[in-house]
């Protein structure tokens, strides 16, 4: 997966000779990342959201600063897929329904052949 954006700033600074003036600069810092993700497919869908952990600004000279940023990524990958759910059986008098605890889910019993299949 890979991870683009920009991050826009506005340093002020007090040039060198003066006491009293305060200036600013506008300054975007572009960041690309790629990042190894287990299992993540191309066509996969996804949820990023970047923080910034900490900036930090150094003049290296008079006419120079250099800028370094600390991201946080959380990304959540996910994938969109059909499924088939079955909602209803009928004659199935030989089956035994068991709701799975705190769950949505149900396990089932064939009686005659003690197949368990669970969803």
């Amino acid at each position: 997966m890979r991870i683009d954006g920009t991050i826009n700033t506005y340093i002020m600074y007090m040039p060198d000779g003066s006491e009293d003036t305060v200036r600013g600069l506008n300054a975007s810092l572009d960041f690309s990342e790629n990042i190894g993700i287990q299992n993540c497919k191309e066509g996969m869908d996804d949820i990023t959201d970047i923080k910034i952990k900490s900036i930090e600004a150094k003049v290296l000279n008079g006419r120079k600063i250099s800028i370094k940023a600390t991201l946080e990524a959380n990304v959540r990958i996910y994938s969109k897929e059909e499924v088939e759910i079955i909602n209803n059986m009928e004659n199935a008098d030989n089956i035994n329904f068991k709701r799975r605890p705190n769950s949505k889910f149900f396990s089932w019993l064939r009686r005659d052949q003690n197949l368990c299949k669970k969803r």
